[in-house]
């Protein structure tokens, strides 16, 4: 009858016994190795990837290429959604931040479309206004999906205010006013924000509106 110690003790040998061989072997390899100073290496064009790899995730789960089709984006628009979303979500900052971040920072590009390392300023502008001319239709999805992924009966909701303000004249901006700042910017046109959650913290709607309406 096989002695439980004995088995243990035969597993522990017959295991140093493979690492004995695999440390003979590699003395007698005749492969050339090198010496490498570790405080001289150096690395280049490194990009992010882990938190690229939760977001890519996220928005397979989300659907989120169907609903932006759905909505009307075309595929390259989609593409682009993407990884502008990303990049807020990971890197928020400026359309000029955003655009360096997709290019030179983020492995964002290799996930969804090598070409998009390739993308202009200009292109990251445009994508947020086709955003947001689609996005009653975009939330309207979004939301039906969160429901099913999350269901849930919600009687609570949290309205909540709060504005931007703008640099210049915005002489385009029909709706940027001059109002009560929160960050103490009277001195500029501002837009008030509006945002609509559930007692789970999940959006329903948004809303832009005439900049010093806090009392909406």
């Amino acid at each position: 009858m096989e002695e439980p110690e004995i088995s243990a003790a035969a597993a522990q040998i017959m295991k140093n016994y493979e690492f004995y061989k695999i440390q003979k072997k590699r003395k007698e390899s005749k492969g050339k190795f090198l010496s490498i100073d570790l405080e001289s290496v150096g690395t280049t064009a490194c990009r992010s990837l882990g938190p690229e790899l939760v977001a890519h995730d996220t928005w397979k789960n989300l659907s989120m290429d169907h609903i932006l089709r759905a909505a009307g984006l075309k595929r390259q628009n989609i593409e682009l959604a993407k990884a502008v979303i990303t990049a807020r979500l990971l890197s928020p900052g400026s359309e000029a931040h955003t655009q360096r971040w997709i290019k030179y920072r983020s492995s964002i590009a290799e996930l969804i479309n090598t070409d998009l390392l390739n993308t202009k300023k200009d292109s990251v502008y445009d994508i947020s206004d086709i955003l947001l001319y689609y996005k009653d239709e975009i939330e309207k999805l979004l939301r039906e999906r969160e429901a099913t992924l999350f269901p849930r009966d919600s009687t609570l909701f949290l309205y909540d205010l709060t504005n931007t303000y703008f640099d210049g004249v915005c002489k385009g901006n029909s709706i940027a006013k001059r109002g009560d700042s929160k960050e103490k910017r009277s001195d500029c046109k501002l837009v008030t924000l509006a945002l609509l959650v559930d007692s789970q913290g999940f959006p329903v709607f948004s809303q832009i509106y005439e900049g010093g309406n806090q009392s909406l």
